[in-house]
């Protein structure tokens, strides 16, 4: 397995792009890894069937059953080449991997503290809309409120009241009636 360095961990896997920014890396990332290790290719050899595995890997799986890993398809030891562009791409990659990720994961943590400020800023003013709402009415809805308040408020007449002066109570409390 890779060995990163004291601050990073000592195992590296393509599934540590993909809660970034960068998560398209994850498939790069793959790509410059063996299929029978999972590590960065070493000393990366190439098949006559195209495929790409560290020496090691290649030549234990031969001598094993002959065959490719990846297409099973007969193959021969001596027939295996150097892959010396992919162990460019690899060495290239492997170095710039630590500063990347790192980048990836600073701007994913940015973006979270973001979205965590925006959604306080929108409750914060939702509570001052709603506390507005309360303090801020039309003429229209005040005078609603006041004659559903008029309204909701329960008199309680005295039995010995006379008729007269009931009718007098309900005028005051309801307004005059236009019949």
């Amino acid at each position: 397995m890779s060995t990163m360095g004291a601050n990073q961990p000592d195992i590296s896997d393509p599934t540590e792009w993909l809660n970034t920014p960068l998560s398209t890396f994850a498939p790069l990332d793959a790509a410059v890894r063996c299929q029978v290790c999972k590590d960065f290719y070493t000393t990366p050899m190439l098949t006559s069937c195209s495929h790409t595995f560290c020496s090691i890997c290649i030549r234990r799986c031969l001598a094993a059953d002959g065959k490719c890993p990846a297409c099973r398809a007969s193959e021969q030891e001596i027939k295996l080449r150097r892959n010396w562009a992919m162990d460019e791409v690899v060495t290239a990659f492997k170095s710039a991997r630590p500063a990347a990720l790192s980048f990836a994961r600073e701007a994913r943590d940015g973006l979270e503290k973001i979205e965590q400020h925006s959604r306080k800023r929108k409750l914060e003013q939702l509570s001052q809309e709603e506390n507005s709402d309360q303090r801020r009415k039309t003429r229209s809805q005040s005078r609603r409120e006041t004659s559903t308040q008029d309204s909701s408020q329960v008199t309680e007449v005295d039995d010995d009241v006379q008729e007269g002066e009931c009718c007098l109570l309900l005028l005051c409390i309801y307004g005059p009636s236009d019949r």
